[in-house]
């Protein structure tokens, strides 16, 4: 219940407005039926304003309380983005976006990368031709130019010493599968994540303009970008919204066959309101 009405103050703006909305339309039903049955009974006429206000405030909070499980935005015309829980990795056929540091390692297990990470789990699903892996992206980092070195990296042995610039976007085919490697996150001198949050909506401008390059006609199937141990300071909330407005800024846009949000446990859900997501992208597209 705390958490509930905690919700209902942070979105206060956004509750009145679902209870001025659906108010305003019933207001506008009685009208019409004034016209053609007037109410001259006084107490029916304050039964039928007392029912009108209280259908509004139960509209407005089950509109921002009952949370929707998946929702599906129109980018444009070409283009849709949907936001639901699903396995990033058990996709077939597919575009799947990996977050991975500014040095594209390919080392787990060794105080560099966490194996349970998404970039983790990418480089799992390689663990027994980790040359092979890195070889491919070598290949394509070739492609870019390197960002200057600023130290040499020996926690570990042989760690790539080359860095690239966030938002970096390389290719890497298994089987039917594309693996987008997005470079998102930078480490410091002690290999631990060191991001700018002024930095994060540029880097998801980066991101769709490689996805569009790379992916080859597949379906996209993306993770949150930048909330868990990237290391931005923003809430999954606002990056979902950044990630959202990014896609929808970025001017002819084309993925056919869509673009899936991944949501993936618990805590990572519970903290997304699709419901105010909606809400915020409607109005702020029609921004002028």
């Amino acid at each position: 219940m705390e958490k509930k009405l905690n919700t209902i103050w942070q979105y206060r703006r956004i509750l009145g407005s679902h209870f001025l909305e659906c108010l305003a339309i019933l207001l506008l039903i009685y009208e019409l039926i004034e016209i053609f049955c007037s109410v001259s009974n006084q107490s029916i006429k304050i039964i039928i304003g007392v029912s009108i206000f209280i259908v509004s405030i139960v509209y407005a909070l089950c509109r921002l309380l009952c949370k929707k499980k998946k929702l599906t935005l129109e980018i444009n015309k070409r283009t849709k983005l949907t936001i639901q829980e699903r396995d990033l990795f058990k996709n077939s056929d597919c575009a799947i976006v990996v977050p991975v540091n500014e040095f594209f390692d390919t080392h787990i297990d060794d105080g560099i990368i966490n194996r349970n990470s998404i970039h983790g789990q990418f480089i799992r699903l390689f663990s027994k031709d980790i040359a092979f892996l890195r070889s491919q992206i070598d290949a394509q980092l070739s492609l870019f130019d390197k960002l200057p070195r600023n130290r040499e990296r020996t926690m570990v042995n042989d760690l790539p010493q080359d860095r690239y610039p966030l938002g970096t976007c390389v290719r890497i085919q298994k089987s039917n599968k594309i693996y987008i490697l997005v470079a998102v996150a930078r480490f410091n001198s002690n290999e631990h994540i060191e991001v700018s949050t002024e930095e994060f909506p540029e880097v998801i401008r980066k991101m769709f303009n490689g996805i569009e390059q790379l992916h080859d006609g597949k379906p996209v199937y993306i993770p949150l970008v930048g909330g868990g141990l990237a290391g931005y300071d923003l809430t999954n909330m606002q990056i979902l919204n950044t990630i959202i407005q990014a896609a929808h800024l970025s001017k002819g846009l084309h993925i056919s066959k869509g673009v899936t949000i991944c949501l993936y446990g618990k805590e990572q859900i519970e903290s997304l309101n699709l419901n105010v997501i909606e809400y915020l992208y409607n109005r702020w597209k029609t921004l002028k």
